[in-house]
């Protein structure tokens, strides 16, 4: 299973996430076939990370230029929750994908720290922001931090 194939998966399971509880029998079922997907994409590779930058979907340093309806609703939830990328790693099970994904649609407010409460380790939540900065352009934050392109 290609990274792509998988990235509409989980966009499928955040959708039915959104409608159905978690114990949906659908909702199990493409949360199973999607976990043993990632298991099988991660047996060959030694993460599989996934993200937004400049309001598009970001696969393994791919940007996926032709986006779907899947594609544009797993950047609007990721950037709703503020989260930059999502990587899973070696050992991710079900389960953790699952609470990935719960926290995601019901828009906690910590996803980090909620995953590590309830012992989600193969998932590494980013909400770290990027900005392309040109020379001599300065970008601030609501923090009141200033970047300053290179010269």
């Amino acid at each position: 299973m290609t990274a792509h194939n998988i990235v509409r998966s989980w966009g499928k399971l955040l959708g039915l996430m959104s409608l159905y509880s978690p114990d949906h029998p659908v909702v199990k079922r493409v949360l199973s076939d999607i976990a043993g997907s990632i298991t099988q994409y991660l047996s060959e590779h030694p993460e599989l990370t996934m993200g937004v930058v400049e309001h598009k979907l970001v696969v393994e340093d791919t940007r996926l230029e032709e986006s779907g309806l899947v594609e544009i609703e797993i950047v609007t939830l990721l950037e709703r929750g503020g989260i930059d990328t999502v990587t899973f790693v070696y050992g991710v099970t079900e389960d953790e994908i699952g609470l990935l994904c719960s926290a995601i649609v019901s828009k906690e407010p910590d996803i980090e720290r909620s995953l590590a409460e309830k012992g989600a380790y193969h998932i590494r939540v980013n909400n770290a922001r990027y900005a392309k900065v040109r020379e001599g352009e300065v970008v601030t934050s609501e923090a009141g931090g200033e970047v300053r392109g290179e010269r």
